[in-house]
């Protein structure tokens, strides 16, 4: 029987690394020695949470929303 996907909150620096790969192939823009910081400012200023669904296939897919009104 396949495990249950796992959803965990992106918090610590090398959690928030992690999810680059994934979230630069929607926003290719992004650069990756400015991720963290731009995260990080993201979180403090407009309230965004990043998360991630880590299959046991290693298909991580990641999400990144606000809880800004």
């Amino acid at each position: 029987m396949p495990e249950e996907p796992l959803i965990q909150e992106m918090n610590t620096d090398a959690e928030i690394i992690s999810a680059f790969a994934t979230l630069h192939e929607l926003r290719p823009h992004l650069r990756e020695e400015e991720f963290l910081a731009t995260v990080r400012r993201m979180q403090k200023s407009d309230g965004y949470r990043l998360a991630a669904v880590l299959e046991g296939d290693g298909e991580d897919r990641v999400v990144m929303w606000s809880e800004a009104p």
